[in-house]
This record gives structure tokens, sequence and C-alpha cells, in this order.
């Protein structure tokens, strides 16, 4: 699990390989995630937009880029969190994703970012 808290806003991250999914034949390997937000602030915040910055250990550097997340676009009130999983397929076991949150204070009608930390994507098996 891997926490980082940027303009009060709380984010928590947990992955693993889902090897049920993966097939290492055809080099493919499937990494899922989930993410918990927890909104900090004294004002309500509505994810607008994410960026990721995902790597693989074979050097490769892929940037997604969209509205929300999961196809929804969450409000979250004082002392609120969300939470989803989702997933990305790399050609190799190990990885890394970074990236960030774009929020609207509703109240402030103001943006800000807030840092989603850097994870591994890692294949746990291998290393046993």
């Amino acid at each position: 699990m891997t926490q980082l808290q940027t303009n009060n806003i709380r984010i928590t991250v947990c992955s693993k390989i889902d090897i049920d999914q993966s097939n290492a034949g055809d080099r493919l390997y499937l990494h899922s995630y989930t993410i918990h937000i927890e909104n900090l602030k004294e004002t309500t915040v509505q994810l607008m937009r994410r960026k990721w910055i995902i790597k693989s250990q074979l050097g490769e550097v892929k940037v997604v880029k969209g509205e929300g997340v999961v196809g929804e676009t969450p409000i979250l009130g004082p002392g609120a969190s969300y939470m989803y999983s989702s997933h990305c397929v790399l050609q190799c076991d190990f990885g890394t994703m970074e990236g960030h949150f774009v929020f609207q204070d509703l109240e402030e009608k103001t943006h800000f970012i807030a840092k989603i930390p850097r994870f591994e994507l890692e294949n746990r098996w291998v290393l046993n």
C-alpha cells in the first residue's frame, strides 16, 4: 500500500498482478489496482480529470489522460471518500504508475491537483 496527501486530498493505492488474467506466453500481464481518495478539505470537491504515467521495466512509457475515473466524476463532500478499481496491461512482470488527479473545488470554483503516489506493478510470484 502506498499513500500520499497533497492539497488536503489523501490518495491510497494498493496494487497486485492478476495471475489468472495474465499470459506469460503472450507477454501480457494484467496489473490491477485500487485507489482510495479521501477529501480532507472543508469544502466539496469534484474529481474532473486524471493523468497517468505508466513505465515498464522494458523502458516503455505510456501517458494516459482522460476525464474522471472509470466513467465517473465523483463529488466528495468534506470528510468523504471514494474508491475504485482498475487495471493496466504491461508486456512484462514489473513496472510503475504515478500521476495526478485534477479536482474542482465546487465552493471556491478553483481547480487544483492531487498527486497520485508512485506505486509498483510487480509480479510477486516471480519474487518468491
